[in-house]
């Protein structure tokens, strides 16, 4: 069951939530097995989510996790097309040391890691890539776009959630 805006009321959640454990909860022994004692609020309502195997309380959020996945892949091809533009003027560059220097560190990371430091082309070239590795990193760990689509996004979306949480996903 998807919790509408509607449902919560000017209660909020909790109440809403209340109002259902309350209703689910069972009447008479022989019918089903009633549900432990725990003290009214979080407590008792985080036994009656628990309960329901389907997760039915909890929003899925599969528009925005889809939206937020295509905002990813959107970003990692404008990043892309940033190091493809880098590598096409490096081809064009006129300096022979420094169109030497733009081969060398297009193909070789140990010359990328020290010429860095004395060649700004070549910081900005370092800074994409760990841009880009790191973005691909999140990308990589986020729930795909299939099981977003059918709500199978629980186990991924805690591990997503508990790597780097410094973007503003």
């Amino acid at each position: 069951m998807l919790v509408s805006k509607k449902m919560l009321g000017p209660s909020g959640p909790t109440h809403w939530a209340l109002s259902i454990a309350q209703r689910f909860r069972p009447r008479k022994h022989h019918e089903i097995d009633p549900l432990p004692e725990y003290a009214p609020g979080f407590g008792e309502v985080s036994a009656f989510i628990s309960s329901d195997r389907e997760g039915g309380l909890f929003r899925r959020f599969r528009e925005l996790s889809a939206r937020n996945l295509l905002y990813m892949q959107s970003e990692l091809a404008s990043l892309e097309d940033d190091l493809l533009g880098m590598d096409e003027e490096d081809t064009v560059e006129t300096k022979p040391l420094q169109r030497m220097t733009n081969e060398t560190c297009a193909v070789d990371w140990d010359t990328l890691r020290r010429v860095q430091h004395i060649d700004e082309r070549q910081r900005r070239r370092m800074a994409l890539i760990l841009e880009i590795r790191k973005l691909m990193k999140e990308y990589r760990t986020f729930p795909s776009a299939s099981r977003i689509m059918h709500g199978d996004i629980s186990d991924s979306v805690s591990t997503f959630q508990a790597g780097d949480s410094s973007r503003g996903s």
